[in-house]
């Protein structure tokens, strides 16, 4: 951000700026202002200046001259989940992306464009019409902007890899208001940097990815033993993840029943260590394929089956709505030893509330096939992540389950040699964000340096081109 004193907005610029603008400008004690400035993450509570609606590159270009103009902090919004909150900022101004959503699909080349502010449910209901998917996350309110250019992991990713690794082209919007497009041709060094760079670079007002095709059916699997067999569970499955077959990606985690339909009654409310996750391919060799894992034990619950892929996509909303607290956490790891279970399980005893779990993801398979230095994200030779999402309701926990997660990310740490997902990353700073771009930081600054030298972006996890 420029170091000048902020200029004062009068009514008569605001009133310019709508003039400008097709959707609202919302300031202070307007009636739709608490709304626009709230984020998913009930954590974070700001108060912008002004939240400008925008529907088209034009009109982003509009509103970063404005922020510029009037030195006000600029906030990226597209779906709001940040988990340190930076679609919303103190007396800024936020460029809410809510009206780019635009989305075509052309089913023959499998090409997918979509506008900036669309919403990853969104782009699955179009291109499933198609028997298409773009690889992305799995919570349907998500923004495809923070989750694109952050990486973007997901149930498709050991078969077809990250979401950066589908990206064609992109417009962006830089610092100084120019539309740009980035692609393998056109500003090549902005567009490595875009694919797991962060929004460190420019507003990406639209993308164009290369969908794969994805049955509508899938199976699900979602197997659970009690906690007593923790031991010989992951020792199993680990024995069964790596030579698992890309079709299949999952993960193996520690948490307590739900008390709730469709777990058994005997179950709920018990600790147990569950394997979860979607495999994408004909559903017959799925189940051949994750016969090892049912028959061992047998386990105590078994809900796999076959579901659309839709509602995989969209599985997890209930579990990260709106309006809960989140911290999270997450490390990734070359491998998954017996001592990090040991503490695992020891942390999950201790955790303050029932809810919380504690996850490893598998990686590896297409993930890998990327050379490292090829995109912005650096650790594609990790094998899985563990990760923290701990979430609560009541604003008096605060204190418990942010010390709780970070105690045991510190311990976790131990066996990370080096490299975080950041878009799963709740802490700031110059620190954390080296650790999650590794051997591609310096290259990261040399783009941020050329494409936003005063740091005009820096609601994100921040590449400073003045530290370097």
């Amino acid at each position: 951000m420029d170091a000048a004193v902020p200029h004062p907005v009068t009514e008569q610029q605001v009133s310019r700026l709508r003039s400008a603008l097709r959707l609202p400008v919302t300031t202070p004690g307007e009636a739709d202002y608490a709304g626009q400035s709230r984020v998913w993450n009930a954590m974070i509570n700001r108060q912008p200046s002004l939240i400008a609606t925008c529907t088209d590159a034009a009109e982003v270009q509009t509103a970063v001259r404005f922020a510029r103009e009037h030195q006000l902090e600029a906030a990226v919004r597209c779906g709001g989940h940040s988990l340190p909150g930076f679609g919303t900022s103190d007396g800024g101004m936020v460029i809410s992306l809510a009206g780019l959503k635009d989305i075509s699909v052309d089913p023959a080349s499998r090409r997918v464009r979509v506008g900036g502010g669309c919403l990853l449910g969104e782009i699955d209901q179009h291109t499933q019409e198609f028997g298409l998917a773009v690889p992305s996350g799995v919570v349907s309110h998500t923004g495809i902007g923070g989750l694109a250019l952050g990486g973007g992991v997901g149930l498709l990713m050991r078969r077809y890899g990250l979401t950066i690794d589908h990206l064609i082209s992109a417009e962006v919007v830089t610092a100084d208001g120019n539309l740009l497009h980035a692609s393998a041709d056109d500003n090549t060094g902005l567009f490595w940097a875009l694919r797991g760079g962060g929004g460190n670079f420019g507003i990406v007002t639209g993308f164009e990815f290369q969908a794969q095709e994805v049955r509508r059916d899938v199976l699900a699997l979602l197997l659970a033993w009690p906690l007593e067999q923790v031991h010989e569970v992951f020792e199993r499955y680990l024995d069964f993840a790596a030579d698992a077959p890309r079709e299949l990606t999952s993960l193996i985690f520690l948490f307590n029943v739900p008390r709730s339909d469709p777990y058994p009654e005997a179950m709920h409310g018990a600790p147990a260590v569950g394997v979860a996750g979607m495999w994408c391919g004909d559903i017959p060799d799925g189940l051949a394929a994750v016969l090892p894992l049912r028959e061992y034990g047998p386990p105590s619950i078994d809900l796999s089956g076959p579901r659309p892929f839709l509602f995989m996509q969209s599985m997890s909303d209930e579990e990260y709505p709106w309006g809960r607290r989140y911290y999270m956490k997450t490390g990734l790891m070359e491998a998954l030893p017996r001592a990090a279970v040991d503490l695992s399980v020891e942390a999950f005893a201790n955790a303050p509330h029932p809810a919380l779990e504690i996850d490893f993801h598998h990686l590896g398979g297409a993930i890998g096939d990327v050379a490292g230095s090829a995109t912005a994200f650096a650790h594609r030779t990790a094998q899985f992540a563990y990760d923290l999402p701990t979430s609560w309701d009541n604003s008096v926990d605060d204190q418990s389950m942010i010390e709780w997660t970070k105690r045991t990310a510190q311990a976790l740490d131990a066996y990370v040699p080096g490299g975080s997902y950041l878009n799963v990353e709740a802490d700031t700073g110059p620190e954390v964000s080296r650790r999650g771009w590794g051997e591609n930081w310096q290259r990261l600054v040399a783009v941020k340096r050329q494409y936003d030298p005063t740091n005009f972006f820096h609601l994100n996890p921040n590449i400073d081109p003045a530290r370097g």
